[in-house]
């Protein structure tokens, strides 16, 4: 889970650095916005399917 959502957004930091060096600021916050939503998915997916913590 938490590998996956790492490529999530190394990717995207990765792009946006490309678009703000190409003066596309909106693009890359977009992306980043994006990339941020797909992993906090990723997060409450692996949440709901991994079993109970003996924590409580």
């Amino acid at each position: 889970m938490y590998k996956r959502m790492y490529f999530i957004l190394f990717r995207a930091i990765s792009d946006a650095m490309d678009l703000i060096e190409g003066h596309e600021a909106q693009k890359a916050l977009n992306l980043l916005e994006r990339a941020c939503r797909d992993a906090e998915e990723v997060y409450i997916e692996g949440e709901k399917s991994a079993p109970p913590s003996p924590l409580g």
